[in-house]
């Protein structure tokens, strides 16, 4: 089959800034996953397409996306020109436009993407009007999952262990004795940005600076290793 790979950070969703006001972190995180993809997707027999925009990755990082990618397109606004004069789509959408011209020659695509300012159901919903055979989930599902407040009730409903979580607004200060350490982060969000982690006798202050508390969650602390897993699943539940 032939999959097509698109990650937003290093894949022309961040074209209209310089490479200097990109987070660093964020930039390492999106080509991890870009290259996890694409290389796995290729070591299983597949032909595997993808967009990178090529200001943010280097030569080695471009040469080890090459052993994975089948092609590889550089993101230019200039292909995207109709004549002289660049069409008149926003910054979103020309980047969506540039996605669409490989995903349309693919079967099947995946799209990786910031929950920050619903940028990834957007990205999904848009590909998906326009009739591109997508891995990713949607409807509720993705809404729950791209909300950190919604996934933690979604998986205490069903019993599946997970930390205590409260949104800002309803965290009440005497639940602050469950634990010595809290951390905060945004409800949306991409990456560990907007993440705190402070003593419980910090509490009332950092939480006091939190100009949208709703927006916000707060957990107690579990120090530990990051690790990310995923799985593409088909309707019968073969992984």
């Amino acid at each position: 089959m032939r999959f097509c790979v698109l990650e937003w950070i290093c894949g022309g969703g961040m074209h209209p800034f310089s490479p200097k006001e990109i987070s660093a972190s964020l930039r390492q995180e999106g080509w991890q996953m870009l290259q996890c993809l694409c290389q796995q997707f290729h070591h299983a027999g597949h032909v595997v397409s993808t967009v990178v925009d090529q200001r943010l990755l280097n030569r080695q990082q471009m040469a080890e996306i090459a052993n994975g990618a089948h092609l590889i397109t550089g993101f230019q606004s200039e292909a995207l020109t109709k004549g002289n004069s660049l069409l008149p789509l926003s910054a979103l959408d020309l980047t969506l436009s540039a996605w669409h011209l490989v995903a349309q020659k693919c079967d099947q695509t995946i799209v990786v993407a910031p929950e920050l300012d619903g940028i990834l159901e957007y990205c999904i919903n848009h590909l998906r009007k326009l009739d591109v055979p997508m891995l990713n989930c949607t409807g509720q599902f993705l809404a729950n999952s791209c909300d950190k407040w919604l996934t933690a009730q979604c998986l205490h409903q069903h019993r599946i262990p997970h930390p205590l979580t409260w949104t800002v607004d309803d965290f009440i200060e005497a639940d602050l004795d469950l634990a010595d350490r809290w951390c905060v982060k945004p409800r949306w969000g991409a990456g560990c940005e907007g993440l705190r982690i402070f003593d419980a006798k910090l509490a009332p202050a950092v939480l006091s600076e939190l100009r949208t508390p709703s927006n916000y969650i707060i957990q107690p602390w579990t120090p530990g290793r990051a690790y990310s897993c995923s799985a593409v699943v088909n309707r019968a539940g073969n992984i």
